[in-house]
């Protein structure tokens, strides 16, 4: 919390001095000190979950990369009508514990041009791809192991 209220205070003075970061910090640190008070949360726990927040923000701009990089291959089919779309359904397990994180994994494929997750059963993923290209190797791509990874720091 202390590094949102840091940017807030930064933000909605609009310019950055050394006077304006100290005031900042101190008021910060306060209103971090009084949040955990009235929450009962512990500051550890707080820097916990800052740290948790930079992970996830790592996983969105891998999702944003992915997703930027497959319309590109989306569009080449389109833009390519002598080349022949092979369509797939496939299916797949995914070591995955939490259900959140395999919600989060059957969204990512779905937002991900190409792909769109029809089923989500446990484990088990359903998912429809445009073409083989899009289908070769889904289930150990590179979001499966870093929600993988997010779960292994979180412990759960």
């Amino acid at each position: 919390m202390f590094l949102g209220f840091m940017a807030l205070w930064l933000i909605f003075n609009g310019r950055v001095t050394l006077e304006l970061v100290i005031i900042g910090a101190l008021i910060s640190a306060l209103l971090e000190w009084a949040a955990c008070k009235v929450f009962g949360i512990a500051p550890r726990d707080d820097v916990r979950r800052t740290l948790r927040l930079w992970r996830y923000a790592k996983y969105f701009l891998l999702l944003l990369r992915d997703m930027f990089l497959c319309s590109f291959r989306v569009l080449g089919l389109v833009l390519h009508p002598a080349r022949e779309i092979a369509p797939r359904l496939i299916y797949f397990h995914a070591d995955i514990r939490t259900e959140t994180h395999r919600v989060l994994l059957a969204n990512s494929i779905t937002l991900t041009p190409g792909t769109i997750t029809v089923g989500l059963t446990g484990d088990r993923f359903h998912v429809h791809a445009l073409d083989r290209s899009f289908a070769d190797g889904i289930g150990d791509s590179e979001f499966v192991r870093e929600i993988q990874r997010l779960e292994a720091r979180h412990g759960k």
